[in-house]
């Protein structure tokens, strides 16, 4: 069994502005491209009783454009990105406390040598 994505997108610019409104992403599985391709195409042009489905027609409320069938072949990396922001923004803060402290060092060192001068 291969796994393939399919991407469905609607006609049009989207909908409110939205980035990615209009289109999905799904996960399908199957033998074949060809299976694939059948099951899809029957998903969205035939409603649950075998009838056209004609809310995805060209002048349908979704009026698809387009559907983009891809074999996920390969190696998969899942991101687990509320874990990698974390991890993120801990390092940035270390960054930026590190900077701060260095700063702090460099301006006390400056006035320690104008205090020696001053006093000797």
């Amino acid at each position: 069994m291969k796994t393939f994505l399919v991407i469905v997108e609607q006609a049009g610019e989207g909908c409110d502005y939205s980035i990615g409104c209009g289109k999905t992403v799904s996960e399908y599985s199957g033998e074949s491209l060809e299976e694939v391709r059948k099951n899809v195409l029957n998903e969205y042009l035939y409603g649950e009783e075998g009838e056209i489905n004609e809310w995805n027609s060209p002048k349908g409320e979704r009026a698809l454009s387009t559907i983009t069938i891809v074999e996920a072949a390969g190696p998969r990396v899942v991101l687990d990105m509320p874990a990698i922001f974390e991890i993120a923004m801990e390092k940035a803060k270390k960054t930026k406390a590190e900077k701060a402290a260095a700063a702090r060092e460099k301006a006390e060192k400056a006035e320690y040598e104008r205090l020696k001068k001053k006093f000797g």
